[in-house]
């Protein structure tokens, strides 16, 4: 017998945020009752309409956003994986953005996020400035602490489309990973 073992990680299974119901998020930048440009509509995140970043005012710019409190994440690696359909083939349109800051303002950006598909991204939270993935809250008055934001993009006119079976999670990456092989006579 021959055999080896491939690309195993250590992860935290408990994911950190709770989401599952419109109760567990908040949609802000709007008037709910006004407005739907953000609802929970068939078990998914939907953007209807959504208009993008609102810089009229650039020391004061209004998101058009969904978010969740997710406490205060230490340095370390997470990963966030979520569906995502913006695709204009598909009656859809724009874009989604996000972030999330800790306490000390170190955090990390979702980017550009268009198409159709699964986002999959393992973001890293840490306090080096040498290290290619730091990011800090550019401006805690206008950034949000300890939660997870995602927003429309301020590039298109309106976002249209939806986000569903969201995971947020820490993994655990040693810096050590090889592949070991074995034969057996």
């Amino acid at each position: 017998f021959q055999g080896s073992i491939d690309n195993i990680s250590l992860v935290n299974a408990q994911n950190i945020y709770t989401g599952g119901s419109a109760d567990a998020f908040t949609f802000s930048g709007f008037d709910p009752v006004l407005n739907n440009y953000i609802v929970f509509n068939n078990n998914r995140i939907e953007f209807n309409d959504c208009p993008g970043v609102d810089a009229t005012d650039p020391l004061n710019p209004n998101f058009f956003q969904v978010q969740q409190e997710v406490g205060n994440l230490e340095n370390g690696t997470y990963k966030i994986r979520f569906e995502h359909d913006f695709e204009p083939l598909n009656g859809n349109s724009g874009a989604i953005n996000g972030y999330y800051y800790n306490s000390d303002g170190n955090g990390f950006l979702i980017g550009d996020v268009t198409g159709s598909g699964t986002y999959s991204v393992v973001h890293t939270i840490t306090n080096d400035p040498n290290d290619p993935a730091y990011h800090t809250n550019p401006d805690p008055s206008i950034y949000l602490t300890n939660t997870l934001v995602i927003y429309s993009n301020s590039q298109q006119n309106v976002t249209n489309g939806f986000i569903d079976n969201i995971l947020f999670r820490q993994e655990f990456v040693t810096g050590e990973e090889e592949t070991i092989s074995f034969s057996e006579p």
